[in-house]
């Protein structure tokens, strides 16, 4: 299922569906590239804390996001 995303020849090209975005798999995905692209648009405060855990993110942006989540109000 992920993979036909992952197949993609361009990451940007591919076309997730607002209802694909509701499997976890396919949101942790998203947010893994989109943070690693540093493109923010569209990523919720609650989408973090959730996934956070998880993100195979670089280990700077995780901390800089564990304490922007700590400090927003």
């Amino acid at each position: 299922m992920l993979n036909e995303y992952i197949k993609s020849p361009s990451f940007w090209d591919y076309r997730i569906k607002k209802s694909d975005l509701k499997k976890p798999e396919v949101k942790k995905f998203w947010l893994e590239r989109k943070i690693n692209m540093a493109d923010w648009k569209g990523i919720s405060r609650k989408d973090l804390k959730d996934f956070l855990p998880v993100l195979n993110i670089r280990l700077e942006f995780k901390k800089l996001l564990t304490v922007f989540l700590e400090n927003a109000k």
